[in-house]
């Protein structure tokens, strides 16, 4: 019988190690505060709320994209402040046919500013951000953006020639903010 119960331990064991897959899905609202020194690892790494990162996010190259967004409708240009709402973040190649190279999905805060890790993208290659959210016109970055060192910051707020096509609309005159139109409810474009 302790053969059995130590041959069954030893198999567990051993599935574990060479089948085992850690995930970390920290949920919408998440606050993730990584102190200096400390790591988090684990094979995937998903975070869907705010985080400050002094220590180490491990389980494979996470790139950050700092974005800076409005919403027409959801921006009070009296307070310079908006409603907060989860939009979708899609790379796409910067060559046609312009191919989505992975996306993600988070917050953006009151000022319009939300951070989105990417796995799947090079430092050094251009991309398109594209911004979708459920009410809004999709909107595309103006040029091809690279990352540098796992990081790249895109502000689409100052003027309407950061998008693609000058696709936002003045939201407030001063501070001069823009942002994406509102109003494609079915997504239809």
């Amino acid at each position: 019988m302790k053969s059995i119960i130590y041959l069954t331990t030893l198999l567990f064991l051993l599935t574990s190690i060479l089948y085992g897959q850690s995930v970390l899905d920290y949920q919408t609202g998440t606050d993730i505060q990584i102190q200096a020194g400390a790591d988090v690892c684990a094979d995937d790494v998903n975070i869907n709320g705010t985080y400050t990162i002094a220590g180490t996010i491990c389980g494979g190259t996470a790139y950050f994209l700092s974005l800076t967004a409005l919403i027409q409708g959801f921006y009070n240009p009296s307070t310079n402040f908006m409603i907060t709402d989860t939009v979708t973040v899609f790379l796409r190649s910067a060559t046609s046919p312009y191919a989505i190279i992975e996306f993600s999905k988070n917050i953006l805060s009151p000022s319009g500013i939300g951070t989105f890790i990417f796995s799947n993208v090079t430092n050094g290659t251009n991309y398109y951000i594209v911004i979708k959210h459920r009410n809004s016109i999709e909107t595309w970055s103006t040029t091809g953006n690279a990352f540098a060192s796992g990081s790249l910051a895109y502000n689409f707020t100052p003027a309407a020639n950061t998008a693609y096509g000058n696709n936002q609309i003045q939201v407030d005159i001063s501070p001069a903010r823009f942002a994406v139109y509102s109003g494609d409810v079915d997504q239809d474009g």
